[in-house]
């Protein structure tokens, strides 16, 4: 199983910015640590509840922040996901 962010440079470009939380106390977690999340929740979600999520969210930054992403679609054994928005 593998799980593709169809707007993957605009999404590294927002969360990859080292200067995005410069002058806060929040600790901003970065793509490939999002990614993960957001795999992890996926697979359980099709091996447990034996669903796809329409949207999955996680946080981005170790606190009230979360990232939402929206499912696209499924080829074979790949889930397509678009990074929609943030939320806090």
């Amino acid at each position: 199983m593998k799980l593709f962010i169809t707007n993957k440079s605009y999404f590294e470009e927002l969360f990859d910015d080292e200067h995005r939380f410069l002058n806060t106390n929040r600790e901003p977690l970065n793509t490939r640590q999002i990614h993960k999340d957001l795999f992890n929740q996926l697979s359980i979600s099709i091996d447990v509840d034996n669903s796809i999520p329409l949207c999955l969210f996680t946080h981005y930054d170790k606190g009230e922040g979360i990232a939402i992403f929206d499912f696209i679609t499924k080829k074979g054994d790949i889930y397509y996901y678009e990074f929609a928005t943030t939320a806090s």
